[in-house]
């Protein structure tokens, strides 16, 4: 059987910087990856919000509602993935906007949907710029 060399504190040190180096990349990386996934499905549900203004004001009404579906079921997806990212009132505010914007879909009311589309996309387009690793939000 073979001695096994004694660890000195040069060894020690090497493997505690080692691993403190692997476990701030995988940090790193980690925060990298849901900033992309927080702007992808953000920049989809702003397309997808920015469509459904486009049918109602052309009085497309049908198309809007299908959309509408669409996107709420996009949302759902997204939500469970959001849900462990951001704030919790973030995602109420997303959820109370949509059905605001479905309700106003169905009753027909171009005038109140403008407003409520144009609120529902600043709340879902500001969440990546609000959720990103800056300086600002560090301190």
């Amino acid at each position: 059987m073979k001695n096994k060399k004694p660890l000195t504190k040069s060894t020690m040190s090497v493997k505690t910087i080692t691993s403190l180096v692997i476990l701030t990349a995988s940090i790193i990386i980690s925060g990298l990856y849901a900033h992309k996934l927080l702007r992808d499905d953000s920049d989809m549900l702003v397309k997808a919000i920015d469509e459904i203004v486009q049918s109602s004001s052309s009085g497309d009404w049908r198309g809007s509602a299908d959309k509408m579906q669409q996107m709420t079921d996009q949302w759902q997806r997204i939500r469970r993935t959001w849900s462990s990212l951001i704030d919790h009132q973030e995602i109420d505010n997303i959820d109370v906007t949509l059905s605001r914007l479905k309700i106003l879909i169905e009753i027909r009311d171009i005038t109140s949907l403008m407003p409520e589309a144009a609120a529902l996309r600043k709340i879902v387009g500001h969440i990546p710029e609000k959720e990103s690793l800056t300086i600002d939000n560090i301190f």
